[in-house]
């Protein structure tokens, strides 16, 4: 940037135009200047602003007009503010002095007229601070004269109009304080403490961790504050050590200040065969915050222990003990959610049910605040007395002929006069059997079950009753009247339910014959795979074992006999029973343990992998579907991002082949040719 281009008569002719009256923009047009030329002139030159110049020269006289000159304007350099991404100049500005406090400073920049902020603010926006002047005024309440300084103040303490607003308003009844007890009449609604100090103290004491902990023995223990959690939550876990626990349930006399005060330890432990044990929990903070006090309710807690054959116990975070109590739960626990749960509990207050007046349980918080009735019964005797009666509710019983409301379709009054019309109908003869029978609805059309399944069965098939009846006879007897058992030697008479197996085998899906059948099939199914263990998906889809081995229905059995059993899975089945090692589902874990192995037994991860037929007994096609799924990446970038080497897939057949996997890996990597098909591609 060029820097402005002037004279010292040219300064002189554009203060003399300032001080003449005109402004900036009519200088700049009278000399040919830009604005901020005229503005540099003068701070250049004088040290200060122009408002500031004018000041100091007291400029008093009328403007005069001064004609524009009639020749051409000078052809001087403009200069600008530069833009954004323009190079900077590395030239360093001129000292300069700051017009406010008159210290020199160096500018960061030419049109820095300020050395700071602070100096910038106060010049050009002047702030005039008003004094506060005090204001005599007569208290309303008392008359005492008292001196403020707010004009709208009434009162000269807090008790005066409290005092006054509580005798405005007698609606407002004495009520005990939440702190100390004290009755007091608050001045307006929503007032819970008598004074700010109980207010400050009864507000913290809220603050703390309330609530139950389930204990062994069936009880549920209550506990104010993280440290008596803490030790019901330890307790909850030894039950040998503390078998039952009561809260406050001893209350210890002391004295403090020449008063009669009682003391309640937190927990008393009551353990067969030894010595009741009282249980205080403090921390250092408590303690330190009123020490006269702690001290003389444990001076009194063991002197009434020692003459009553009780332990006492205190505990802090400076005791061993509780500090391995604490480590015992946090293992196990997450101390600060509950903490966090119990705190918002006890910030909601105990809610009355505005139909019987009765405490409303305690739910999360979030209901509890907007709960109105104590149960279900509460509000349906609210909703009927403030709901309306609808015409099209009430209704007449037919039984008994009295008045009722209901819904708009509801017939009966009640399930007694219901059943006392369906008594009233005609017997009537079954549709099926043609027995007469009494009716318990209109729609009834057969005396019992039986006859009601052959209803349904041939109103299904369009069928009439005797043609359905005269259907199955013929079938019964073109039965024949033994058969052996398809799952065994076994002879039997063919039902209609059981025509190719007997009763039992049908029955017994546990049993020892089964069992063995189908481990049977599984060692056939093996051996015509070439020895590789078949997985339970490949045995439930594979279409050429359903074809040979009737390999859905095996899964199937061995689903319900995994169940029966409680075997989780059909790989814990075939380690029971067979000793195999199937493969296990590819979870996330597993899936990087056989990306580890390829590298560790191939020496890299193979490029080909995809196209083998078995990796560790996973397909290759499944196991980079497996690192898509866990890994969000495909087998490429899974390498480059672990920068794991890549191999050929015949080095990597070739080291399967003369590796020896791990304990519990089953060999799949290169299966032999299968029986009664050709043999698959391992590897491409």
């Amino acid at each position: 940037m060029v820097a402005p281009q002037y004279s010292s008569e040219d300064a002189a002719r554009i203060k003399s135009l300032l001080l003449n009256g005109l402004s900036v923009n009519e200088v700049a047009a009278a000399t040919g200047f830009t604005p901020y030329t005229v503005t540099a002139a003068v701070s250049a030159t004088e040290g200060m602003t122009i408002p500031e110049f004018r000041h100091a020269n007291n400029q008093t006289s009328p403007p005069t007009q001064v004609s524009p000159p009639t020749g051409p304007k000078p052809l001087l350099p403009r200069t600008r503010i530069p833009v954004s991404g323009a190079r900077k100049s590395t030239r360093t500005l001129a000292a300069k002095t700051c017009p406010f406090c008159r210290q020199p400073f160096t500018p960061r920049k030419e049109s820095q007229k300020f050395c700071s902020h602070s100096c910038s603010s106060k010049a050009t926006v002047p702030r005039e601070r008003r004094r506060r002047v005090k204001i005599s005024k007569t208290c309303e309440k008392c008359g005492t004269p008292y001196d403020t300084f707010r004009p709208t103040q009434r009162y000269c303490s807090d008790a005066c109009r409290i005092a006054r607003i509580s005798a405005d308003k007698t609606w407002l009844t004495e009520i005990p304080c939440k702190f100390c007890d004290k009755m007091f009449r608050p001045p307006q609604r929503g007032y819970k403490f008598c004074s700010r100090p109980c207010a400050y103290k009864g507000k913290a004491a809220g603050s703390f961790v309330r609530g139950t902990i389930a204990m062994p023995d069936g009880a549920r223990v209550p506990y104010i504050g993280t440290y008596e959690l803490v030790f019901l939550l330890y307790a909850a876990k030894h039950p040998e050590e503390f078998p039952h626990v009561a809260p406050w349930s001893v209350g210890i006399p002391y004295e403090l200040d020449g008063k009669r005060h009682t003391y309640y330890p937190d927990f008393l432990v009551e353990c067969a065969g030894k010595q009741p044990l009282m249980v205080e929990l403090k921390s250092s903070r408590t303690i330190e915050f009123s020490q006269s006090r702690h001290e003389a309710k444990v001076a009194a807690a063991r002197a009434w222990c020692a003459s009553n054959s009780h332990d006492y116990l205190l505990l802090g975070e400076w005791e061993d003990a509780f500090r391995r109590m604490c480590d015992f739960v946090r293992e196990r626990h997450n101390v600060d959610a509950l903490a966090q749960r119990s705190r918002e509990d006890s910030k909601v207050e105990d809610r009355h049910c505005i139909e019987c007046g009765g405490l409303i349980p305690r739910k999360a918080p979030s209901i509890y605040r907007t709960r109105v009735f104590c149960s279900t019964e509460c509000r349906n005797k609210s909703d009927k007395r403030k709901k309306p009666i609808l015409p099209s509710s009430r209704h007449t019983c037919p039984t008994c002929k009295k008045p009722f409301t209901g819904w708009k379709r509801r017939k009966y009054c009640s399930k007694a006069c219901y059943t006392a019309a369906q008594q009233t109908l005609a017997p009537r003869p079954c549709a099926v059997c043609g027995t007469t029978f009494q009716p318990t609805s209109a729609k009834s059309v057969a005396c019992d079950l039986e006859c009601g399944t052959i209803y349904r069965a041939a109103s299904r098939m369009g069928l009439s009753a005797e043609a359905y009846r005269e259907r199955q006879r013929a079938e019964v007897e073109a039965l024949p009247a033994e058969a052996t058992c398809s799952r065994g030697e076994k002879v039997f008479k063919p039902t209609l339910a059981n025509r190719k197996h007997c009763r039992w085998c049908r029955d017994a899906g546990g049993d020892a014959w089964t069992l063995e059948t189908m481990l049977a099939r599984l060692r056939a199914i093996r051996q015509h795979l070439g020895g590789r263990v078949p997985t339970y998906s490949e045995i439930y889809d594979d279409a050429d074992l359903k074809a040979q081995f009737n390999s859905c229905s095996l899964a199937g059995a061995l689903f319900r006999f995994n169940q029966d059993q409680g075997i989780a899975s059909y790989a814990d089945f075939c380690k029971k029973y067979l000793d195999w090692d199937v493969p296990r589902k590819l979870t996330k874990a597993r899936t990087a343990w056989v990306l580890e192995e390829l590298v560790r037994t191939c020496g890299g991860v193979p490029v080909g992998v995809s196209q083998m037929e078995s990796v560790f007994g996973h397909r290759g096609m499944t196991l980079m579907a497996a690192i898509k799924k866990h890994f969000g990446k495909t087998l490429d970038e899974y390498c480059a991002a672990k920068r794991l080497k890549r191999v050929t897939a015949e080095a990597a057949r070739r080291a399967l082949d003369s590796a020896a996997l791990p304990a519990g890996v089953a060999r799949g990597a290169a299966p032999t040719a299968r029986v009664g098909r050709p043999p698959r591609r391992s590897y491409p």
